[in-house]
């Protein structure tokens, strides 16, 4: 099961990665039998699609597909108008698989014809795992914490079509714009 626990995390030495989202790239979302564009997030039986990740119930999903939004460049992280869980290439995967990483689960997309295989990473968001939330807890996940070791083999892998920043420097904006959301005006 899929749980989150919380505490304080070091980021030293870790990169936060997320999506492309340019004009030329893609923007995936994810579907299934009966999905509706105007209520994207509720399952055919009713449920939420982020609380049935979040609880960890994978088995009980209906079968899920990668469909798209807007067409354009296909990265190793997708940009996701439907915020679930990052969405992932088979490079990634892979990556995570060789590495030995921990804190992930990888749920298969169907995808179109010709299309690669995508993955839906979830996270349990653990202190002391490789591959983690960005800030911790988020809810949904659209950025993503990951150790020294999965950067190098993300780069040594040639993975592309998404944005990197010092974990550090992304923490401490992060901090800055809580501050300055939660100061009244």
């Amino acid at each position: 099961m899929l749980k989150q626990i919380g505490g304080r995390r070091g980021y030293a030495g870790r990169e936060v990665i997320e999506g492309c989202c340019a004009d030329d790239d893609a923007w995936a979302l994810i579907a299934w039998d009966g999905w509706d564009d105007e209520r994207w997030w509720e399952l055919p039986d009713g449920r939420a699609i982020d609380e049935v990740l979040a609880a960890g119930d994978i088995a009980s999903l209906p079968p899920l597909r990668l469909a798209f939004e807007r067409g354009g460049r296909l990265g190793d992280i997708l940009w996701s108008s439907t915020p679930v869980a990052p969405i992932v290439s088979q490079r990634f995967a892979t990556v995570l698989a060789d590495t030995g990483a921990t804190g992930y689960a990888l749920v298969p997309l169907a995808t179109p014809e010709g299309i690669p295989p995508y993955f839906l990473l979830l996270l349990d968001d653990n202190d002391f795992d490789d591959v983690r939330a960005f800030p911790q807890g988020a809810q949904p996940v659209d950025r993503l914490d990951v150790s020294r070791e999965v950067m190098a083999a993300l780069r040594a892998a040639h993975a592309d079509c998404f944005h990197v920043e010092h974990a550090e420097a992304a923490s401490q904006r992060e901090r800055m714009r809580q501050l300055t959301v939660a100061i009244p005006s």
